[in-house]
């Protein structure tokens, strides 16, 4: 017992002795009561009703039953498209134009019978569409639209095809029909076509649902890895300036690990109770275990990044281009894809992309242990030959 104490004593003094310096930087203690402070009001704006777009919907008032039953499943979806209904098609886009809404649809006093055409191939426009600018947004929201239109499209194509044979076999048109329909109440699919939402939110529960704070999990990411980035700075300004000569020469094994470590595991922390805070992640032990493996993925790479470079000024020019290739490629906003070799590299894209993903959990375990053993050895290596 007493000597597992001595251990954990001299421990315990060489992470103070570590992280004095650290510490005692009045603008660090800043940072890291902003990081939760932040998270927390990013967490109650969430939790206002908030939505990625807003789009209109007309139905003139003797527009048929089926535009209204379209129209009302849309007003109905409570998702990252906000619907509103209006009365007249100019007051739309007139709003439209003056970017009030984003958007709208325009539905004709036909609209069943130009569905039948868009079967019969006599019509190709079922709506008319209006917007101010043709985003990627306006693109899968109309997705989302025919997702709606979808189920009448196929069941009146089911019916004509019933129809058809039972002409051509001699039967009861009305028979047929009803066999038909028995049959697409058995195979009928109860879920969404299709459901547009950001990475990481699909859950609705308060704070999770909100579009808002969708990007917070990847700042707060983002801003391990920025300190640990950090932290290898001042590691090599450190040996610069002579802090590392009392140590015996080839001793200096993990000490590079643990001192990047001192500063990736605070801020590893005040991100996790960014998390709680702002009511963006999952349970606590689950984040708490992901964030930690994050820290110690980014203390492995900061590691190895200063035996690498061992001037504290290039590492310096070189962390905003680290940190702006973490926005861009790793899934903070959006998902890119084929550049999956420079993704592996970032620590912060298994973390992100793995929310939810036991495999991808286990591939950032994989990194952490792999990027620390070839921080630690890579540091030991060349304190040998100096």
């Amino acid at each position: 017992m007493r000597g597992g104490r001595s251990v954990m004593k001299r421990g315990w003094l060489l992470y103070r002795l570590l992280t004095k310096r650290l510490l005692k930087r009045p603008s660090f203690w800043l940072i890291l009561f902003l990081v939760p402070l932040l998270s927390a009001a990013a967490g109650l704006l969430g939790g206002q009703e908030s939505h990625l777009l807003s789009l209109g919907l007309y139905v003139p008032e003797n527009g048929d039953r089926l535009a209204v039953q379209v129209a009302s499943e849309l007003l109905e979806n409570d998702g990252a498209v906000e619907y509103k209904m209006f009365d007249s098609g100019e007051e739309l886009r007139r709003q439209t134009a003056f970017g009030q809404i984003d958007g709208g649809y325009l539905f004709p006093e036909d609209f069943s019978a130009r569905l039948q055409g868009l079967i019969d191939g006599t019509e190709d426009t079922l709506v008319t569409f209006v917007a101010g600018e043709d985003t990627p947004w306006l693109k899968a929201a109309r997705e989302q639209f025919f997702g709606a239109v979808f189920p009448h499209l196929s069941r009146a194509l089911s019916e004509g095809f019933a129809l058809e044979q039972a002409e051509e076999l001699g039967k009861d048109p009305s028979e047929t029909v009803m066999e038909m329909e028995k049959l697409y109440e058995a195979n009928l699919v109860e879920e969404e076509l299709f459901s547009l939402s950001v990475y990481g939110q699909e859950d609705s529960g308060s704070g999770q649902g909100s579009y808002l704070t969708a990007p917070l999990r990847g700042f707060l990411a983002l801003f391990v890895f920025l300190a640990g980035l950090a932290m290898a700075m001042f590691l090599l300004k450190d040996k610069k300036e002579g802090v590392w000569r009392w140590l015996v020469r080839g001793r200096e094994g993990a000490l590079p690990w643990l001192y990047i470590l001192t500063g990736t595991l605070i801020a590893g922390f005040a991100a996790f109770a960014g998390l709680m805070v702002s009511r963006t992640g999952g349970s606590w032990y689950g984040e708490l275990m992901r964030m930690l493996l994050l820290v110690l993925a980014v203390t492995g790479f900061s590691t190895v990044l200063a035996q690498l470079i061992s001037r504290p000024a290039v590492l310096g020019a070189c962390i905003p281009v680290l940190i702006l290739a973490g926005a861009v490629l790793c899934p903070v906003f959006l998902t890119v894809r084929g550049m999956e070799a420079l993704q592996y590299l970032l620590p912060p894209y298994f973390y992100l992309a793995g929310t939810g993903s036991a495999r991808l959990t286990l591939f950032l375990a994989l990194y952490a242990a792999a990027s620390s053993a070839a921080g630690i050895g890579l540091a030991a290596a060349l304190s040998r030959r100096r």
